[in-house]
């Protein structure tokens, strides 16, 4: 390779390219710089020598072969153009350190070729002095590192990918070095247990200070073990974060052994498993309440093929959980009810809730049972139903008794009725006998003392006009009397009271021509009743009457409240008068608030009490 400038020491160019020449020199010295320059020649790594600045003066063929660049376009140019232009700057400063006297450590950097081809370079940069104990110049040996610089970004990526995988795993890597007691963790490691590199004594004693008190002499024990039989271990802890946290670990160790198969150091991993562990202790609870439970508890899929089958299950409807895998619900359908799962399951499948659906299921053995079913759909992660689940409760004896309690709340109402009956037919009687006998004898004998009073002579009359006047009135007193209680006890049948006995009412105020007018029509057979005395029986049997609740009821809260006097739930209401269940509770609301009562039973025994039966 020619060269173009001089050599850093001021001599021509000896016989090889590139080689710093020495004329002066002695004939055996001249044998060394030969042999020197064979070697430069035949040299793998890249050289290059520069003036004291960093002008290129020469360079082997190696350096053409590994930057690309010919000879004769290097040589005279700035070294810095042989380094990115990123670096450049800290290239200028090494020459600067060299100028100053300094040795710089070896840098490592990648160049592009001219044909594009990128390629790792180490470069060390030592000084060629002058025979004055000056820089003549600087002597450069590139050597090509691409494989090696390959390999540790390689390293880097495996090493990044391997601290992403331990982050999301949870996992952090460990190791214990035997002969010096040192443990290295991973930054992983570190970050699941809350603790900062310099809080760590990285001593084995050191790392086992995380482990739970409780558990420590365990895990030192598994440790202690396999570093005597040699043999990996797993097993399960707790840690303690310096923030007073517990968490859930599992940890791995293997032993590594030297050439004459001692053990040397132990390698492993810690996994936070604490969420799993709450899952696992949480499906345990779970799976521990399915079997225990008395309900019976089914999955189903959309085909409606059973998936799983509890005990209670098993105890209900008597089939056994291997028998009815994969076979379709319809199993427990009685023939007269055939379609009513199928029918459930497609509202399941839009989305519904059914809960507690009263129906009839069959068992194995044929027998026909009571249930209270509630079912819901099951959705995968994405939202979308997968199948259902079902909660069946056995409300036979339950059923037996609403059945019995119905047949008792009939027998009351009609006994209710009768004793009503009774009753009325009762008071209406003893009404009817106060007024006839009581009133008719009253209202004759005040007759009887009119009569008296016109009858007697003159002369006679005035001494005795005195006492029958307070007679009467005392007669009038007990007439009134006798009239109230009768509407206490028969309010409502003022108008057929007397009938049978007395046929004129007249009061005591009327003149005596009325009172003989009265007499002689009833004598001829008829009634008579003043229109004064009309007028107040009228006003007293509207005034004396009190207002009934339930008529201020519309027709529609009238007929819920019928059917709940009959002992009906809402859900059957809602059927008999087409209306939601939601309807039938709002009617039974308004219909408490009006009636001034509270309880569903407080209506029922109002119902009875006004026989207001459907």
């Amino acid at each position: 390779m020619a060269q173009r400038r001089e050599d850093p020491t001021g001599s021509r160019p000896g016989r090889q390219r590139g080689m710093l020449a020495h004329p002066s020199a002695e004939p055996g010295a001249a044998d060394t710089l030969h042999r020197h320059a064979e070697l430069l020649q035949s040299s793998s790594d890249a050289i290059f020598t520069t003036t004291p600045e960093g002008a290129i003066v020469s360079c082997n063929p190696a350096a053409e072969r590994l930057y690309g660049h010919r000879a004769t376009a290097v040589i005279g140019q700035p070294f810095e153009l042989l380094a990115p232009p990123e670096r450049a700057a800290e290239l200028a400063r090494l020459l600067d350190g060299l100028r100053r006297g300094g040795r710089p450590d070896p840098v490592e950097y990648v160049v592009t070729r001219p044909d594009g081809r990128a390629v790792g370079i180490s470069l060390s940069l030592s000084p060629i002095p002058n025979s004055r104990g000056g820089l003549a110049g600087v002597l450069a040996i590139s050597r090509d590192i691409t494989a090696h610089t390959r390999a540790e970004e390689q390293l880097r990526k495996v090493l990044s990918q391997l601290a992403q995988a331990e982050s999301l795993a949870r996992l952090g890597s460990w190791e214990w070095d035997l002969r010096s007691d040192t443990v290295a963790w991973s930054a992983e490691l570190y970050r699941l247990c809350g603790v900062e590199p310099e809080h760590l004594r990285a001593t084995l004693e050191g790392a086992l200070e995380f482990v739970h008190p409780d558990d420590r002499a365990f895990v030192r024990e598994v440790i202690a073990r396999a570093r005597r039989d040699g043999v990996p271990y797993v097993c399960e802890h707790r840690i303690v974060r310096p923030d007073g946290a517990v968490r859930s670990f599992q940890s791995r160790g293997t032993v590594v052994v030297d050439d004459l198969g001692q053990p040397v150091k132990l390698v492993g991993t810690g996994q936070d498993i604490t969420e799993r562990k709450q899952a696992e202790d949480a499906l345990a609870r779970y799976a521990a309440l399915i079997e225990s439970s008395e309900d019976a508890l089914v999955t189903q899929s959309l085909e409606g093929r059973i998936l799983t089958w509890n005990p209670g299950a098993e105890r209900l409807y008597g089939h056994r959980g291997e028998e009815v895998a994969g076979r379709l619900l319809a199993i427990v359908e009685p023939p007269e009810r055939a379609g009513e799962l199928e029918g459930l399951l497609a509202r399941v499948q839009r989305g519904e809730h059914i809960e507690h659906h009263e129906t009839v299921r069959m068992r194995k053995d044929g027998a026909r049972i009571a249930v209270s079913v509630s079912i819901s759909p099951i959705k995968d992660g994405e939202g979308r139903i997968i199948g259902a689940s079902s909660i069946a409760r056995d409300i036979t004896d339950s059923a037996r008794a609403g059945e019995a309690l119905a047949r008792s709340r009939a027998q009351l109402r009609d006994f209710a009725g009768q004793l009503h009956s009774a009753r009325e037919t009762e008071r209406t009687q003893i009404a009817r006998e106060i007024q006839d006998e009581l009133g008719q004898a009253l209202t004759a004998l005040k007759m009887d003392l009119f009569s008296l009073k016109h009858t007697v002579p003159a002369p006679l009359r005035d001494p005795l006009l005195v006492k029958t006047d307070e007679m009467a009135k005392l007669i009038d007193e007990m007439v009134d009397k006798v009239r109230t209680l009768a509407t206490e006890l028969r309010p409502a049948g003022l108008d057929s009271l007397g009938r049978d006995g007395a046929a004129g009412y007249l009061s005591k105020d009327r003149s005596p021509q009325e009172l003989i007018a009265a007499v002689r029509r009833i004598v001829q057979g008829g009634m008579y009743v003043s229109p004064t005395l009309t007028e107040q029986l009228a006003a007293a049997l509207d005034a004396g009457r009190a207002p009934i609740p339930h008529e201020a009821l519309s027709d529609r809260e009238n007929e819920v409240l019928r059917l709940i006097g009959a002992g009906k739930a809402v859900r059957e209401i809602a059927a008999v008068l087409s209306l939601s269940p939601k309807t039938v509770s709002t009617y039974r609301t308004r219909i408490l608030e009006k009636l001034g009562l509270r309880t569903s039973a407080e209506l029922i025994r109002y119902a009875l009490q006004h026989q207001l039966m459907p």
